[in-house]
């Protein structure tokens, strides 16, 4: 009996997303990312988005889920 895996050539899976050639690491050598420029120490010691500076940058929560 003659395999037929044998006479066929080899299935290649398509490549995933991330395996683009533009996303090499060798094109990105030297790149410094965002989060490697941050400097902790000048962060602030916390955050709130309800006050910053007296303003509140937040909208009431609202349950969208029940028929009014």
């Amino acid at each position: 009996m003659i395999s037929l895996a044998a006479a066929l050539p080899a299935f290649e899976a398509p490549p995933k997303h991330n395996s683009s050639p533009d996303l090499k690491s060798e094109k990105l050598e030297g790149h410094v990312h965002a989060h490697q420029q941050i400097v902790v120490a000048g962060l602030p010691a916390d955050w709130d988005w309800r006050n910053i500076n007296g303003t509140n940058f937040l909208t009431e929560s609202r349950n969208q889920h029940i028929p009014q």
